[in-house]
């Protein structure tokens, strides 16, 4: 069973794919949603890590592509407009010299707020939604 079989067979949650091709390597997919990626800070301000792009989301997290060069930690604060959700880095991956693949888990977050998350990004998608997705 390859990665992309045992990762999809376990996953908990279904997922949203921003690039037309999921088959296509990472590091030459055009689409995906730009976000920033911060370390908490005191008193819930939030110190920008670096800028990322999200190539998949679930309810439970997402995928996103970071500057290798960058030393992102293990938890982060996801921001897209007007929202933040806290995160765990649960899988780091590097595709190129320059770029690192990252799993985040958001799966700690209140239900409410990944959902809110899940609902803005996932419009992006290039995943026809399904009747069982208007549930959301």
């Amino acid at each position: 069973m390859s990665m992309t079989e045992f990762s999809a067979a376990n996953r908990k949650y279904r997922r949203w794919y921003f690039a037309a091709d999921e088959s296509q390597p990472k590091e030459i997919q055009t689409n995906g949603v730009a976000v920033k990626l911060a370390r908490q800070g005191w008193f819930g301000a939030a110190h920008l890590v670096c800028h990322a792009v999200v190539k998949d989301i679930s309810l439970g997290g997402a995928g996103v592509l970071v500057p290798a060069t960058i030393q992102v930690p293990d938890a982060v604060v996801v921001m897209y407009q007007q929202i933040r959700i806290k995160a765990q880095v649960v899988y780091r991956q590097q595709v190129t010299d320059k770029l690192m693949f990252l799993g985040i888990d958001w799966e700690n977050a209140p239900y409410e707020q990944r959902l809110k998350v899940l609902r803005k990004l996932s419009r992006k998608s290039s995943r026809p939604p399904r009747k069982s997705d208007k549930q959301l």
